[in-house]
């Protein structure tokens, strides 16, 4: 914005006008698209940070009725020639441009290192499965200080599968424990339900039980998709809070009894609403220092309909009576992080 130049919109309320759309049942999502001789796609990602690839076999996949192309990294870039410029790329940035599928390294889990397009959704799932592929797997960095000077770190533990794609991680109190939520197979787009608490000892010692306990949260369903987006220990180390995207709840979890293996550890599940009917979409939680509250931050990505509409949310739950005590609108667009400052005079701005 031009300075001096005002704005009829910022900090106005302006009426939604898609709303009767969305709640009678007539929105339409990439998921309702069906244009004539419409195809999709679904990627085979690395599930390791770092590794040779050292045979990729895709002609089983390729034989599967309905599927129309395997492509595979050397093949892309063959055809490509040269690698696609990346982004937002700064002087003293190493990497400049990258494949779009992996060649002979994969450098990140869930790099791309194989794409099936297919006349359906399920045909490409199922395609992707029968993709061969064998990793030798190498030293990961895993420091960012020693990263930046080029030292490369090799993991210290092995790795401790967990339900679905994990993504938000936090330690407990006591450094005993780490507590890592089931977001996303990264493979195949299916979200968990679950989150893990990992022993640390017994993960770095590679013994039996480094999965300490599997919990399941914001949902009764079995195979009912929650996408568990983030977790919070209370300050003593007995709780464990959950933010679940997809079901739009929070999940509160007795550590003691998710260790014990009794059933009941999700001891609350608190439903979290908004004004305007939209989902909630729960994310980050953060927990006060003396563990009277929990902050969490809610709301979908709306930028691509308005970037002057804020539709963030956060709500402020009461950790004793298991219930929202505040919420708080027009916090931005698709809010993350949270940060929670014990000193009230001090304001924070980003």
């Amino acid at each position: 914005m031009v300075s001096g130049q005002g704005s009829t919109l910022i900090g106005a309320a302006v009426k939604r006008k898609e709303d009767p759309r969305l709640l009678t049942g007539a929105g339409t999502y990439t998921g309702d698209v069906q244009l004539r001789g419409m195809t999709y796609m679904a990627v085979l990602r690395s599930p390791h940070a770092h590794a040779h690839i050292r045979r990729i076999e895709p002609a089983r996949a390729r034989q599967q009725p309905g599927v129309l192309a395997v492509l595979i990294g050397h093949e892309v870039a063959h055809q490509c020639q040269r690698p696609f410029p990346l982004a937002g790329v700064r002087d003293g940035m190493h990497t400049k441009s990258r494949w779009p599928l992996a060649t002979a390294v994969a450098k990140y889990a869930g790099e791309p290192v194989a794409a099936v397009v297919a006349t359906s959704r399920e045909r490409a799932q199922d395609a992707l499965d029968l993709i061969e592929v064998e990793y030798e797997t190498l030293p990961a960095v895993m420091d960012l200080e020693k990263a930046l000077t080029g030292t490369p770190v090799v993991e210290v533990a092995p790795r401790i599968p967990v339900q679905a794609g994990p993504f938000g991680i936090a330690a407990s109190p006591d450094s005993k424990f780490v507590a890592v939520t089931a977001r996303q197979n990264n493979r195949t787009g299916v979200e968990g339900n679950t989150i893990s608490i990992i022993d640390v000892d017994l993960a770095r010692q590679g013994l039996p039980g480094a999965e300490a306990a599997r919990v399941q949260v914001g949902t009764d369903g079995g195979a009912a998709q929650a996408r568990p987006f983030s977790v919070a220990w209370t300050p003593d180390g007995k709780e464990i809070l959950v933010g679940n995207t997809r079901v739009n709840n929070v999940s509160i979890i007795d550590v003691g009894l998710a260790l014990a293996h009794k059933p009941g550890a999700e001891i609350a599940r608190i439903p979290l609403t908004r004004p305007d009917g939209a989902p909630a979409r729960p994310k980050v939680a953060a927990v006060t220092s003396e563990g009277r509250y929990a902050v969490v931050t809610g709301g979908d990505d709306t930028l691509a309909e308005s970037a002057t509409n804020p539709t963030g949310m956060v709500y402020v739950i009461d950790l004793r009576s298991r219930s929202v005590a505040a919420q708080i609108t027009k916090v931005g667009i698709d809010p993350y992080g949270v940060t929670i400052v014990d000193d009230a005079n001090l304001i924070v701005k980003d």
